[in-house]
């Protein structure tokens, strides 16, 4: 039985997990996106799960949150194979909180 607690998230680059993107996310795209932070989630070697981060999309709605745009990141991709245990993508979402 795969367990959440077994999975590793690391940060990697964007290319690595374009791919897995355009499989897993209803978008099958990263075009156009702006990402700062991309992060894997992995079992046994085998990518389950992908994350980015990076600017907010919208011009000036940083001003609602914060007061300098660099100082905010919105969630721009998630996403992971449909076989992951229950609560896998909030694992996934705060595991550097």
């Amino acid at each position: 039985m795969i367990k959440i607690k077994d999975f590793k998230v690391t940060l990697c680059d964007r290319n690595e997990i374009k791919p897995f993107i355009e499989t897993w996310h209803y978008s099958k795209s990263i075009n156009g996106l702006k990402s700062n932070y991309c992060f894997k989630l992995i079992n046994q070697e085998t990518i389950i799960g992908a994350i980015i981060y990076g600017k907010i999309g919208m011009a000036n709605v940083w001003k609602k949150y914060a007061s300098n745009e660099n100082d905010l990141l919105e969630l721009r991709r998630l996403c992971c194979i449909d076989d992951t245990p229950k609560n896998t993508e909030s694992f996934f979402i705060l595991y550097f909180k």
